[in-house]
């Protein structure tokens, strides 16, 4: 785990209806290669709110990398 993604983790624990922090962790996953992790995040940030469309944005992104 990279620090970036310790981080995201960390404050998630705090602050685990907070939309933005799963969707940073979502881009940390991500960028790692790890897309259905981060497909997870995405949806969870979607959940909490669902007006966002950069959400529903880098969600369609990570799922043309899904294999």
């Amino acid at each position: 785990m990279d620090k970036a993604e310790s981080i995201a983790q960390e404050a998630l624990t705090i602050l685990p209806q907070e939309p933005s922090l799963h969707f940073n962790l979502a881009n940390t996953l991500g960028k790692a290669g790890r897309f259905a992790e981060a497909e997870k995040h995405f949806m969870e940030a979607i959940g909490l709110d669902m007006k966002n469309a950069v959400y529903y944005t880098n969600l369609g992104e990570s799922q043309t990398h899904d294999s």
